[in-house]
């Protein structure tokens, strides 16, 4: 398990990497308080995924007693989650982008 989350968390890492690297323009245009702003979004955004993800969803889960619905339920919840931050982290990015005139 350690060397599938290791592996997990450099892919994580590749993928921003590149993409800071591909929009390194973009990135120079937005002032310091925007970036500020869309890395604290990012962070929180990340710790709150994964602690609904995690711990709300086992909590929820631990109330059904059947396994295929447990399964079922813990993927919709993931997708709940995951479609929330979605906008979330969108709204960030397009507030950002209309205050630097990036779009």
């Amino acid at each position: 398990m350690d060397g599938a989350i290791g592996f997990a968390v450099f892919l994580f890492v590749s993928v921003v990497i590149f993409q800071l690297a591909k929009h390194k323009k973009e990135i120079k245009k937005v002032s310091i308080k925007n970036r500020l702003i869309v890395v604290a979004a990012f962070v929180f955004l990340i710790g709150f995924s994964a602690i609904a993800i995690y711990y709300a969803g086992n909590w929820i889960a631990g109330f059904l007693k059947n396994g295929p619905m447990k399964f079922i339920f813990q993927i919709i919840w993931m997708l709940i989650i995951l479609g929330l931050t979605g906008k979330v982290w969108d709204s960030v990015l397009r507030r950002v982008k209309r205050e630097s005139r990036i779009v």
